[in-house]
């Protein structure tokens, strides 16, 4: 919503500043870009290790949660000073640094309090809730802007993200309670398991995760790099090719009612012991792989006649919403499981490559299309590429020690 609200609240000034023309804001050049995105990204490829260490050695990673998303709510009360472009763009820089916590936390809390059994169903259920957020809250979002204006979109965003700090405070008030409770039937000869075990430090430890982490690295990265190969450029790839916009609509439903269908599959309460036969970090290769098969395979759909493509078009981006989710998923619980004692430094790490990939895909892709590259065309090489690259990785999993579950 930040990204956008620059125009709603500052109208043609804001857009002069920039550089930009309001008559490009639904058909952009396929080489421009925002600054908004950068000051999103930038501060994650910078600083996010380093928030990610400090995390970890945090002794009350919720507390750490909680003032991220109060200032984050605060900061964000300041757009509604309609600022000067500049300003703006501080704003944006500051929330997003402010953000960084959030992600790193939240998988610490995990390590500390989930036992291992919940934490796929765990990020299943927080899957399903991200998915059907992204969808329910752009909508609501249009809804409240065209019925009583920006500023009131705006104030209802910050409450939200109050709110949710207030129940942050609330869940580890009650567990807190529920804990002490637990200590006291231990002491009377009860057994309990709260958290993630962590593994006892030693040489062999340290290389085999080194070598899970440099595969998860590869695999998020080349998912990311992938995805907004396409994403940014997907609105002037379709109008290029004679679609129109209503195809963008249904080809973005269709992926995240993928998501969620993927994501309720994995947070179902009652699940066979027979479920997962992957381990989670094979699971995120698989998933990754068969995302760039699609994207090979929709670059030969759309060679196919205009009657026919859209239908199989959304089939395939339905398919990529459904293993977008589970790379999601999967790459989530590699990192609470295999590495409990630094999870907060790996999750940010994580959240660092992916906004390298997010930064440099978008303008390669740029690129190709200003050399007259057809959509079918760059689907092909963007899973194609990819392809390659997890093939790698496949063959780099194979050969490694066997990974525990």
């Amino acid at each position: 919503m930040l990204t956008r609200e620059k125009t709603a609240l500052q109208g043609p000034s804001a857009n002069s500043n920039s550089g930009h023309d309001r008559s490009t804001a639904f058909y952009p050049l396929p080489t421009q870009s925002d600054e908004e995105p950068a000051l999103i990204l930038e501060p994650s490829v910078f600083l996010g290790p380093s928030i990610g260490r400090l995390v970890d050695s945090h002794n009350n990673p919720p507390l750490v949660l909680i003032w991220s998303l109060v200032l984050r709510s605060l900061i964000t009360m300041l757009i509604l000073l309609k600022p000067s472009f500049l300003f703006f763009c501080l704003i944006v820089f500051i929330r997003s640094v402010i953000s960084l916590p959030e992600n790193p936390a939240s998988n610490v809390i995990c390590t500390q309090i989930l036992p291992p059994r919940d934490v796929s169903r765990y990020f299943g259920l927080l899957g399903l809730l991200r998915s059907a957020s992204k969808i329910t809250a752009p909508t609501l979002g249009v809804l409240v802007t065209s019925s009583y204006g920006e500023s009131t979109a705006i104030k209802i965003s910050i409450l939200m993200t109050l709110l949710a700090s207030m129940l942050t405070v609330y869940a580890f008030h009650k567990y807190k309670h529920h804990d002490a409770h637990n200590n006291i039937n231990n002491h009377k000869g009860e057994e309990t398991v709260t958290s993630i075990n962590k593994t006892p430090y030693s040489e062999e430890n340290r290389n085999t995760n080194h070598r899970i982490l440099k595969q998860l690295l590869w695999t998020v990265t080349t998912y990311s790099f992938m995805v907004f190969f396409i994403n940014n450029q997907l609105p002037v790839l379709l109008r290029n090719s004679g679609y129109s916009m209503v195809l963008l609509g249904v080809l973005v439903t269709a992926s995240g009612s993928g998501g969620i269908l993927a994501a309720s599959y994995l947070s179902r309460k009652h699940r066979s012991k027979h479920t997962d036969t992957m381990n989670p970090l094979q699971a995120t290769i698989v998933s990754v792989i068969v995302i760039a098969l699609c994207f090979v395979a929709l670059g030969f759909t759309f060679m196919l006649p205009s009657s026919i493509a859209p239908y199989v078009a959304t089939f395939l981006f339905f398919c990529t919403g459904m293993f977008s989710a589970i790379e999601s998923i999967r790459a989530n619980v590699v990192v609470v499981q295999e590495f409990p004692d630094n999870a907060g430094e790996v999750t940010a790490k994580m959240g660092s490559f992916r906004s390298i990939a997010m930064l440099i895909a978008p303008s390669i892709a740029a690129i190709f299309i200003s050399h007259m590259a057809s959509m079918s065309l760059l689907f092909i090489v963007d899973g194609g590429v990819g392809l390659v690259i997890l093939i790698g990785i496949t063959i780099a999993h194979m050969y490694s020690s066997p990974l525990k579950h």
